[in-house]
């Protein structure tokens, strides 16, 4: 399940041309399985966290590509920037 949800975001690159890499993990959710999907966007790049529709945009997308081949957990969506991650 998990590598057939990582091809299915491959595509979001080409959609957003900010995004440097999606890491995808399964995580265990009150008992039940789930995806934790984190967006990192290139180092540099901070507007689009001043933007809460391009945003929505993001996660709505990375929901309907999951859904488009056929992964059914539920997913929680994280959108982050690469120095944001190298901070952590």
């Amino acid at each position: 399940m998990l590598a057939k949800a990582a091809a299915a975001l491959g595509g979001l690159r080409a959609l957003y041309s900010w995004i440097e890499r999606v890491d995808v993990e399964r995580i265990d959710d009150d008992g039940g399985d789930a995806l934790l999907v984190r967006v990192i966007a290139q180092s540099g790049i901070h507007d689009i966290f001043d933007d809460g529709v391009r945003l929505f945009e993001v996660r709505r997308s990375v929901r309907a590509a999951l859904a488009s081949a056929g992964v059914d957990l539920w997913s929680y969506v994280r959108v982050l920037s690469a120095d944001e991650l190298e901070a952590a």
